[in-house]
Order: C-alpha cells, then sequence, then structure tokens
C-alpha cells in the first residue's frame, strides 16, 4: 500500500505540474521504458540465481539474445526520449526519484 500511495502520489505530481498532454507524455516516457529494460535486465539475475528450471517449463527461444535485445531498444528510446526532451525528463526523473524517496521514507517508519 506503501508504494501505491507513492506511485498515485508522482502520478498526481506529474499531472499537475504539465502544462499539456506532450509534457506529460514527455515527462514519462524516459522513465517508463528505463523501467522496462530494468525488468528485462532482472531477468538476467533471475536466472542465474534460480539454477535450472523444473521440467515442462516454458524455455525461451533464443534466451540471451533476446532479452538482450530488449534492455538495449529500451535503453535506446529512454535515452532517445531524454535527449529530444532533456527538461521534460529531468522533471519527470526528479518528480520520480522524490517519490522513491517518499516511499522509502514511509517504508522505514512502517513497524515490522
Amino acid at each position: 500500500h506503501v508504494a501505491l500511495a507513492g506511485f498515485g502520489a508522482w502520478t498526481i505530481a506529474v499531472l499537475f505540474s504539465s502544462a499539456d498532454f506532450e509534457a506529460l507524455l514527455n515527462r514519462v516516457v524516459a522513465a517508463d521504458w528505463l523501467f522496462f529494460a530494468a525488468c528485462g535486465a532482472a531477468l538476467f539475475r533471475l536466472r542465474s540465481q534460480g539454477g535450472a528450471p523444473p521440467a515442462g517449463t516454458f524455455r525461451m527461444p533464443f534466451y540471451p539474445l533476446v532479452p538482450a535485445l530488449f534492455v538495449a531498444g529500451a535503453t535506446a528510446v529512454a535515452v532517445v526520449a531524454a535527449v529530444r526532451n532533456p527538461i521534460d525528463s529531468l522533471v519527470g526523473a526528479g518528480l520520480l526519484a522524490l517519490s522513491a524517496a517518499v516511499i522509502g521514507f514511509l517504508a522505514r517508519r512502517r513497524p515490522r
């Protein structure tokens, strides 16, 4: 619930700080594609830690190549978005960093 509240706060902050739809889109594209690349890169870590998959498990054809191409493509989209709209990308990244700090703060305060 803490992460959802932080994501909601970030969404509202980006929405209210954007003058029009184009600015709104520019502020989230770079961050979205960086997260997509991170999800693809996480596959390598999970596969290296998990050992051999059980029998009958789906095996990705051309395993290291497909996710590597996805990570490279997603990173390229994020970089192009940031280069084409540096100010909006920085504003979106700043709001994302602020919300991550708030989520971290709230998560530490939560009793375990």
